[in-house]
């Protein structure tokens, strides 16, 4: 299996989602709230912080907050 297939095989199970913020020009934001961002000089541990926090906000008024949780709570630890 290549890395395409097994990117492939990790979207196709993300469900629609109808409405998320998180796929309406946002996913630098959400980009940015990866520790490796901070670990790497990227970015300073107050704009990774910063981008957490902003990211937070935008879920918690989401439309598609409640599948999504939903979603993410079937997944496996």
């Amino acid at each position: 299996m290549t890395d395409w297939d097994t990117m492939r095989a990790l979207l196709a199970g993300i469900p629609a989602l109808d409405g998320a913020r998180c796929k309406t020009g946002q996913a630098d934001l959400f980009e940015r709230t990866i520790a490796e961002h901070h670990m790497t000089g990227r970015l300073t541990k107050t704009e990774v912080d910063n981008a957490r926090r902003d990211a937070l906000r935008l879920c918690e008024t989401c439309p598609a907050l409640n599948p999504c949780r939903t979603w993410l709570s079937a997944l496996p630890a």
